[in-house]
């Protein structure tokens, strides 16, 4: 009961304080807009000749 209402007051300032590479939980943010930023950097790397390694974390709440 007190976890929604949290989220709905945290959410107001959310923005604010998220770096622009955050795409989880970013009300501006989605994954779409992740899969362009790689696209854009794979993109620009190959141009440029430059090697690439890409990382993919994704966290997933355990359950219980």
């Amino acid at each position: 009961m007190l976890a929604p209402i949290t989220a709905q007051r945290l959410r107001a300032v959310l923005a604010d304080h998220l770096t622009v590479t955050q795409f989880c939980g970013a009300p501006r943010n989605t994954i779409l807009h992740t899969v362009a930023m790689m696209r854009d950097i794979n993109a620009c790397a190959e141009s440029r000749m430059i090697r690439l390694c890409v990382l993919f974390l994704h966290f997933k709440k355990k359950t219980y």
